[in-house]
């Protein structure tokens, strides 16, 4: 009867959650993370590792939900019933598995995160770099823009790019003279070999807003209100040159391409800008040639639809709120450089590139869905 009861007991505990000591649990987040990296960074170097890194993100994800349940609060919930609804309708998964490997990062040590964020990229650079060299993995892109055997330039300097940002966060309160001087020396390297611009011009504009995000406060009215709403800007902005400058010569120039090929996903005839979105494969059978999205608002907005769009930049908006109210600069200039980056990338949705996801699910953490409903009773009876 007793070992009875203590087994319902344990099972029970087991439901609370918090069965892991907080050294396994760094050390299992540690591998969450380089697994995530290494999904992303091997994508087009061997199947097999991509989809085996797949599947460990999901067992490691699995296993540190497992051990946070009691943390979650019911809008966790919800948003999670919400991608899976719309799952079930597009035949999508990515936004749900986003969104399921963000919630093992709740209440994390963003410091640590970044740091195994980094050494987790500079590993994967340093093995590209090594075949480039040796010739196992050739530069396969024409026009002397070095690819570094990614596949393509903007690839190559984005795996650069997220080496860059975490080592801007590790040295933000710390920053000196000679590390600018470092950073804009590797990111002009980096651009002298792939010709990538909105890499560089990203790193430039980072490096200006620096000084001004270090100085300033950010959590007044005017400075929360002002970073907040930088996504629906460029949001709009994206649209608006999508569908009003699509044939403007100067910024196609400018943006290779990029405004007619908005255009084309936007206003397809029959896949075109939906409620719900499209299938996860939609570009493959769609467009021929394969026509570069390279927008990562707008490649949000067409792959998971108006009700993606609008609940990702929401909670996105939010936590940028949260964080401006607690003065937290080094997040803050975290999310702003990959959300200029985002401009003309489509490096958004995917938590390998846009690691800022993760804050995400703690900010939410804030809203209580109780409260609400216990104010709306209260003002009822009066």
């Amino acid at each position: 009867m007793d070992i009875s009861i203590n087994n319902r007991f344990n099972k029970l505990e087991f439901l609370k959650g918090q069965f892991l000591s907080e050294k396994l649990r760094s050390r299992l987040l540690a591998m969450l993370i380089f697994f995530i990296v290494a999904r992303y960074q091997t994508m087009s170097l061997h199947y097999l590792v991509y989809k085996g890194s797949m599947v460990m993100t999901g067992v490691l994800a699995g296993i540190l939900i497992l051990d946070s349940i009691s943390k979650y609060k019911p809008i966790h919930y919800i948003i999670f019933g919400l991608f899976a609804v719309q799952m079930l309708i597009i035949k999508n998964p990515n936004l749900l598995y986003v969104y399921f490997l963000s919630l093992a990062f709740i209440d994390c040590d963003m410091f640590y995160v970044i740091k195994v964020y980094m050494v987790s990229n500079v590993i994967f650079f340093a093995i590209y770099m090594t075949m480039n060299i040796t010739g196992l993995r050739e530069t396969e892109f024409v026009k002397g823009r070095n690819d570094f055997g990614y596949g393509n330039p903007n690839s190559a300097f984005i795996a650069m790019f997220t080496i860059w940002i975490s080592y801007l966060y590790c040295k933000f309160d710390d920053l000196e003279l000679i590390d600018i001087v470092i950073l804009l020396f590797f990111a002009l390297l980096m651009y002298k070999q792939t010709n990538t611009r909105t890499g560089l011009i990203t790193v430039v504009a980072v490096t200006a807003i620096i000084p001004f995000v270090k100085f300033l406060r950010i959590d007044n009215k005017f400075m929360k209100i002002s970073i907040t709403s930088i996504p629906i800007l460029i949001s709009l902005l994206s649209l608006v040159i999508a569908f009003v400058f699509k044939e403007n010569s100067f910024l196609n120039d400018v943006l290779s391409s990029r405004p007619l090929y908005w255009n084309r996903y936007l206003t397809h005839p029959v896949n075109g800008l939906t409620l719900f979105g499209h299938p996860s494969d939609v570009k493959e059978y769609l467009f021929v040639p394969k026509l570069p999205f390279d927008s990562g608002y707008l490649t949000l907005m067409y792959t998971f639809g108006i009700f993606g769009f609008v609940i990702f930049i929401g909670l996105y908006s939010y936590t940028i709120y949260k964080l401006c109210s607690e003065n937290r600069k080094r997040d803050i200039i975290f999310i702003i450089a990959i959300q200029i980056y985002a401009f003309a990338e489509s490096m958004f949705t995917d938590i390998a590139t846009n690691l800022a996801i993760v804050l995400i699910v703690t900010a939410m953490s804030s809203i209580s869905l109780g409260r609400s409903c216990e104010r709306r009773k209260k003002c009822k009876k009066v």
